[in-house]
């Protein structure tokens, strides 16, 4: 009699520890899907919400029933459970496997290449760079300054890095087939042309859009620009938001004195300026005169 009491209550706890797993898949698949929505489109992500509500009571309400089963039906489910956590374990340690050895969005952009017969290079940015230095190319990954924010490196030296490494090349995202190939100015900026001693007519400011991301540098808007008879430089760098286009602003453009300055927003900055605000750096542009 105490065997089947204790057989029924370690068939449920099987039962229960998937519905367990099960709704923390939900959870984070619900995270994910709510990070990849725009924050502005608030009708979506109240729709998300309203689903991952539903999907959550209805696994409250099974978790109840379970409870009330009969012994022999307990038993069949967790047979069934006990198999399903086991296939499930295993196909999410595999994908977290796969997941570390490729960049998910290249294979994704490579499936449509191909299929629209794109020559597309499979390569890793970081094979690419790699390729790059045995050709004796001074090349780095594109360091972005909202990598460093909240560092403690950066932090206790109150400082906070806006460019790139000078005088160095760096390779942008592969959305095209191809690694755009970047060459970096003295300050780690996105420009082919040293106009920061000339006259200028334009100063760029923005994140990646503005800086060229994925297109060829010959062809950004900086370049269109010089290429105008128009001498412009860019300060922008992707994941940059209001306080650090703001910051770089402070400290590459003011003393330029530029004819004309064209400050690029885009929806996601608003996302960044949430991020920058735990900046205590980057805050002490806004907070304090001359900083």
């Amino acid at each position: 009699m105490n065997n089947s009491k204790t057989s029924k209550y370690i068939y449920r706890l099987m039962i229960l520890f998937l519905i367990f797993y099960l709704t923390s898949l939900i959870v984070l698949f619900f995270l994910r899907v709510q990070s990849l929505v725009i924050a502005e489109d608030f009708s979506l992500r109240f729709v998300i919400f309203l689903i991952f509500i539903f999907v959550i009571f209805c696994m409250l309400i099974l978790f109840i029933s379970f409870l009330f089963i009969s012994n022999q039906l307990a038993i069949n489910i967790s047979l069934t459970s006990f198999i399903t956590i086991f296939l499930l374990l295993s196909f999410e340690l595999f994908f977290e496997n796969t997941r570390k050895n490729a960049d998910l969005r290249l294979i994704e952009r490579y499936k449509v290449a191909k299929y629209q017969g794109i020559d597309f290079d499979k390569r890793s940015s970081l094979e690419v760079i790699d390729t790059l230095n045995k050709n004796n190319i001074n090349a780095y990954p594109n360091l972005k300054p909202k990598n460093y924010i909240g560092e403690e490196f950066f932090t206790n030296i109150d400082l906070l890095p806006l460019g790139g490494i000078s005088n160095s090349f760096t390779i942008f995202e592969n959305e095209n087939g191809k690694y755009p190939i970047i060459k970096l100015d003295k300050f780690g900026f996105a420009n082919l042309t040293d106009n920061y001693n000339s006259s200028l007519d334009i100063v760029l400011i923005g994140d990646s859009f503005t800086e060229g991301y994925s297109v060829n540098q010959n062809y950004n808007i900086v370049s269109n620009l010089n290429n105008s008879n128009l001498k412009s430089l860019s300060i922008a760098k992707a994941g940059n938001g209001p306080l650090t286009q703001y910051a770089s602003y402070i400290e590459y453009v003011k003393e330029l004195k530029p004819k004309n300055i064209i400050w690029l927003f885009h929806t996601n900055d608003f996302n960044d300026l949430k991020n920058e605000m735990n900046s205590d750096i980057l805050k002490k542009y806004i907070n304090i005169k001359n900083f």
